[in-house]
C-alpha cells in the first residue's frame, strides 16, 4: 500500500509539474492559488482530481471569480473538474461563466456546461436553492437544442436537485414557469390531468413514440384521460375497479445514485429528511446518506396499462409508428375478460373520435351502460348482478370476498348454453368469474350443471379450478368429507388442485388419516412423498413406473404379462430392501425422500386457490400431522397456519428406482429367454453419491447400496417372487391302483387297434445357446447402428442426426435400439441422455472403442 501511494504521488506530481510548465505569464493569481489546492495542506499528498471534496473546495475558492479570455479552447471530458483543465481551458471557462451568469448564452462546448451545472448542484456561486434552480433552467433551455445528447443528463441533474434541496414551489408549477414542460411533460400535467401519470407507468418508450410527439403530449394525455374515465363502467361490470390498475408499492432503487455521472460533494442536511416527489418517488436521507424509492407495479397491471395507451394511440392514428395492428392482450389475468370484451375497443375508438373532433369531456359512453340493462334469460341477469360485486383492492382476502359474494349469487343457477368460445390460456393459479366473459361464464355454468348430474365426462382445467374454489368456500357442498371427495374427483382434470386438497385437509382438521383418504379417493399418485411413508402401501411400481419405466415400455420385450411380473417383483424387492436397511439400523425412506425446505419456508394455506378463510372457531394452537415428515401448525395468537416440516420425493432417487427395475428386468429377460445377457446391470457410484449430501452420517447408506448385499437382495427377491409355489395335493391312495389298472388296459387296446407298439416321445426342446459379451453385442449391430455408436463415442451429434434421418427415425429411437441390443447381449444400457447430448457411460467407453476399432 505504501508503495502504491508513493508511485501515485510521484506520477501525479509529475503531471502537476507538467501543468506548471505551462506558461503562467498573465494567468490570474486566483487560478494559480486554486490549482495548488490539489495537495493537502502541510503535506506532499496529492488529492484525486475527481475527489468531490477537492472540487468543492476549489469551486468555493473560484465562486466569485471572473476572467476575460477571448480564445475558445475545446474540452473533451464527460466528467470535467477544475484540476483536469489546462490553464487556458480554465481561463476560457471562467470567461464564459461570467457571461452566462449575466444572462448571455454564448457559444460553448457541452462539457463546459456540465462543469457549470456541477457547480450549481453543489450550490457554488449561488445564494440558495431557488437561485440555483433558476440558473440551471436557464442553461438547459439555452443549450438543449444545440446539445440534444446532453439532455438526459440535464433532466437527471435538474430532477435530483429539486428532490434533494428545499424548493418551496411545487415541481409541476416550477417546470411550467421555467418553460421545461417538454423535458418533464408528465410532471407538468400530473396535477391537472387525473391520469397523466399513467404514461409514466407505461414506460418511457411510449413517450418517445413519434406519433405522440407529433400529436402533442397535452392533447394525447387529455384523450387518454377521457378513455380511462369512459372505461370505468366496463371494468365495473366485470367486478373490477380500474383504480386498482394504478396501485403500486414503493421499492428501493438500488441502481440510483444522486446526480449520476456528476461530481457532487454531499452536503448532508442537518437532520434526517423524507421528500415525496409527486406520487411516484420518495427521497430519503438517513444520517447523511440519500436513497430513492420508486413506485413499482405488478407486470400484469403494466401490460394492461400499456395496452390501453397503445390502443388509444392506434385509434387516434391507425398508422402511428409502433401501434399499427396492436392486438396483443394480457394473458390469463383478472383483466383478461374485460380487455377481451367487444366494448373495450369500441369505447377507446369512440372516445378517440370525440377527442379528434375537439371534445375532451368525461362523458360516459351509452354503450358501456347498456351492459346493465341487456335482456336475456335469468341466468344472464344473475351473471351481471354477480359481476357488479367489485373488489376494493387486489389483496388475496379482498379477491376471496368478491369471489364468495359472486359465487353465492350464482350458486342456484343452471344453464344449457350451446355455444363454444375459446377460454383464456391457463397461466394463473387463482381462477375467478371475473376472468371470464359473458359467453364463457355461461359455458362454465352449463358445464357445472352437467357435471353435478354426472352428464359431463371431462372438464377444462379452468372450469375445474373455479368449481374447486366454490367447494372450499362451502358453496355447492355441505360436509368436509363431501368437499374432499369432490375435490379429489377434480384433480384428474387439474393436477395442481392436489395442493388445494391438501390445504383444505390441513385447515379443516379432518379426522381421517391423510394416507387413508388418498387411498379411498384414488389420488395417492399425486402425493407420492406421503404415500410411501405408509408401511401398508405396497404398489411402489404404480407410483414410479411412469417416471422410471419409459425404456422398458418402449422395448420389444414389453407386454402386459411381463409388466405384471416386473411390477410384482419390484414391489416385493422394495419390501426386502426395507428389511435389509432396517436390520442394518438405517432408515429406508431416506433413500427416496428429502426435506422440502422451500415449502416449509414459503407455504401458506390456499396460496393457489381463492378461499375466504374463517378461523374464528379456532380457540387454541393446533397441530396436524400428515405423515412422519409432514406436519402443520395453527398459531392462535397470529391467526395463521404454518408448515413445520415437509418432505418431497428426491429426484436423484429416481436413478436408484431405475436401477432396481433394470436389474429385475435383466432377470425377467433371462427367465423368458429373451436375449441371454450374462452380466446384470451395475450401479454407477457417482450417481449414488449424488443422492446424498456429503455428510459423514450418510456414509453407511452409500456403502450399503454399493455393496453386493444390496444387489443380491434384489436378485434374491426376484428369485423368491418367481419361484414355483408348492401346491399341496391330497390324494385318496385307495383309488390309485384301480385307476392305474384301468389306464393300462385302455392303452393296450388302442395300440392293438393300430397294430403298433407304444412309442415314447420326448417333448423337451433343445436349449437355445446364444453368444454374449461385448463382441457378440457389436457383431449384432447393423452398419447404421455401428456408425451411430461411433458418432456418440466421438460426440458428433450432427452425424448421429444424419444417420437417424437416413433411417427415417428420430435419433432417440436409434439410440434406444442400440441400448436394447446392449441389454440383450451385455446386460446393461450403454448410452445415457445428458444435457450435452447422448454419451456412453465412462466405464464402458474403453471397451467399446476397442471393439469398434476392431470391427470398423
Amino acid at each position: 500500500m505504501l508503495y502504491f501511494t508513493k508511485i501515485f504521488n510521484e506520477q501525479t506530481r509529475g503531471e502537476l509539474n507538467l501543468n506548471r510548465n505551462e506558461s503562467e505569464i498573465g494567468v490570474p493569481k486566483r487560478i494559480l492559488e486554486m490549482r495548488r489546492l490539489i495537495t493537502r495542506p502541510g503535506t506532499d499528498n496529492v488529492i484525486f482530481k475527481s475527489d468531490p471534496r477537492l472540487f468543492y473546495s476549489q469551486g468555493r475558492c473560484m465562486a466569485e471569480f471572473e476572467d476575460h479570455y477571448p480564445e475558445y479552447v475545446p474540452l473533451i471530458d464527460s466528467q470535467p473538474s477544475y484540476s483536469a483543465l489546462s490553464l487556458k481551458q480554465l481561463r476560457w471557462y471562467f470567461t464564459w461563466r461570467a457571461a452566462i451568469r449575466k444572462g448571455r448564452a454564448d457559444s460553448s462546448g457541452l462539457y463546459y456546461i456540465y462543469l457549470y451545472l456541477f457547480e450549481l448542484i453543489n450550490n457554488i456561486g449561488v445564494t440558495g436553492s431557488s437561485e440555483a434552480i433558476e440558473r440551471m433552467a436557464f442553461v438547459i433551455n439555452a443549450y438543449k437544442n444545440d446539445f440534444a445528447g446532453g439532455v438526459p443528463m440535464f433532466k437527471t441533474w435538474f430532477h435530483d436537485y429539486y428532490a434533494l434541496n428545499s424548493v418551496d414551489e411545487p415541481f409541476p408549477e416550477l417546470v411550467r414557469r421555467l418553460d421545461l414542460s417538454d423535458l418533464f411533460p408528465i410532471d407538468s400535467f400530473e396535477d391537472t390531468l387525473e391520469y397523466a401519470y399513467v404514461l409514466r407507468i407505461g414506460g418511457s418508450d411510449i413517450l418517445d413514440d413519434p406519433f405522440i410527439v407529433g400529436f402533442g403530449f397535452l392533447r394525447f394525455a387529455r384523450c387518454l384521460n377521457a378513455v380511462i374515465n369512459n372505461l370505468k363502467p366496463l371494468f365495473k361490470m366485470y367486478g373490477q375497479d380500474i383504480e386498482t390498475l394504478f396501485e403500486g408499492s414503493f421499492r428501493g432503487d438500488n441502481e440510483w445514485l444522486p446526480y449520476l455521472h456528476a461530481i457532487f460533494c454531499n452536503q448532508s442536511p442537518p437532520c434526517d429528511k423524507v421528500f415525496r416527489f409527486g406520487t411516484q418517488e420518495q427521497y430519503i436521507c438517513v444520517r447523511g446518506d440519500w436513497n430513492r424509492r420508486v413506485m413499482r407495479y405488478d407486470p400484469v397491471n403494466v401490460s394492461v396499462i400499456r395496452l390501453i395507451i397503445k390502443k388509444t394511440a392506434s385509434a387516434l392514428n391507425p398508422r402511428s409508428t409502433g401501434y399499427d395492428g396492436e392486438t396483443s392482450k394480457p394473458r390469463f389475468t383478472p383483466y383478461t375478460a374485460v380487455v377481451g370484451d367487444r366494448y373495450f375497443g369500441e369505447i377507446i375508438a369512440t372516445t378517440a373520435e370525440q377527442c379528434l373532433s375537439g371534445r375532451y369531456d368525461r362523458e360516459i359512453l351509452p354503450t358501456a351502460l347498456e351492459l346493465e340493462t341487456q335482456t336475456g334469460p335469468p341466468v344472464v341477469k344473475a351473471i351481471w348482478k354477480a359481476r357488479a360485486v367489485s373488489a376494493e383492492s387486489r389483496s388475496a382476502a379482498e379477491i376471496a370476498r368478491q369471489f364468495v359474494s359472486q359465487a353465492r349469487i350464482l350458486a342456484g343457477f343452471t344453464d344449457d348454453y350451446d355455444f363454444s368460445e375459446p377460454l383464456p390460456e391457463l397461466t394463473a393459479g387463482k381462477c375467478t368469474y371475473s376472468m371470464l366473459g359473458l359467453p364463457q361464464t355461461r359455458m362454465y355454468l352449463t358445464w357445472r350443471t352437467r357435471y353435478k348430474h354426472n352428464k359431463q365426462t371431462g372438464a377444462n382445467p379452468l372450469f375445474a379450478k373455479i368449481y374447486a374454489n366454490e367447494l372450499i368456500n362451502r358453496i355447492g357442498a355441505d360436509t368436509d368429507m363431501d368437499i374432499l371427495e369432490k375435490l379429489a374427483a377434480l384433480i384428474q382434470y387439474a393436477p395442481d388442485l392436489s395442493e388445494t386438497f391438501l390445504d383444505f385437509y390441513v385447515t379443516r382438521r379432518v379426522d381421517a388419516p391423510f394416507s387413508k383418504l388418498t387411498r379411498q379417493f384414488g389420488i395417492i399418485r399425486y402425493f407420492p412423498h406421503i404415500t410411501i411413508q405408509d408401511r401398508e402401501f405396497e404398489d411402489w411400481y404404480g407410483l414410479f413406473a411412469d417416471k422410471a419405466c419409459d425404456k422398458f415400455r418402449e422395448s420389444a420385450f414389453f407386454s402386459e404379462q411381463n409388466e405384471a411380473v416386473l411390477a410384482g417383483a419390484f414391489n416385493y424387492a422394495i419390501k426386502k430392501l426395507r428389511e435389509l436397511f432396517e436390520n442394518a439400523g438405517l432408515t429406508f425412506l431416506i433413500l427416496f425422500l428429502r426435506m422440502d425446505e422451500q415449502r416449509r419456508a414459503h407455504w401458506s394455506a390456499f396460496s393457489s386457490a381463492v378461499c375466504l378463510a374463517d378461523y374464528s372457531s379456532y380457540t387454541a394452537n393446533m397441530y396436524v400431522n400428515l405423515s412422519e415428515y409432514d406436519s402443520y401448525s395453527y398459531y392462535f395468537a397470529h391467526r395463521k397456519w404454518r408448515c413445520e416440516s415437509a418432505s418431497a420425493v428426491d429426484d436423484n432417487s429416481l436413478y436408484l428406482i431405475g436401477y432396481i427395475l433394470k436389474r429385475l428386468e435383466f432377470h425377467l429377460r433371462k427367465l423368458k429367454r429373451h436375449g441371454s445377457a450374462s452380466v446384470p446391470p451395475r450401479i454407477h457410484q457417482t450417481k449414488i453419491k449424488a443422492m446424498f449430501s456429503p455428510a459423514e452420517s450418510y456414509a453407511r447408506y452409500i456403502s450399503l447400496i454399493k455393496s453386493d448385499e444390496f444387489s443380491n437382495a434384489i436378485d434374491s427377491a426376484f428369485a423368491e417372487f418367481t419361484a414355483p409355489k408348492p401346491v399341496k395335493v391330497e390324494v385318496d391312495t385307495s383309488l390309485l391302483d384301480s385307476a392305474r389298472k384301468s389306464a393300462d388296459e385302455n392303452f393296450e387296446k388302442l395300440m392293438a387297434d393300430y397294430g403298433e407298439e407304444p412309442i415314447t416321445q420326448s417333448t423337451s426342446q433343445p436349449e437355445v445357446i446364444t453368444e454374449t459379451g461385448w463382441g457378440a453385442f457389436v457383431s449384432t449391430l447393423s452398419s447404421v447402428q455401428l456408425r451411430a455408436l461411433s458418432a456418440v463415442l466421438e460426440g458428433k451429434q450432427n452425424i448421429l442426426a444424419a444417420l437417424a434421418r437416413s433411417e427415417g427415425v428420430m435419433a432417440e429411437v436409434l439410440i434406444e435400439s442400440i441400448n436394447e441390443a446392449a441389454l440383450d447381449r451385455a446386460g446393461d444400457y450403454i448410452i445415457e441422455d445428458t444435457d450435452e447430448g447422448p454419451k456412453v457411460f465412462e466405464e464402458y467407453r474403453n471397451a467399446l472403442e476397442g471393439m469398434i476399432s476392431v470391427n470398423g
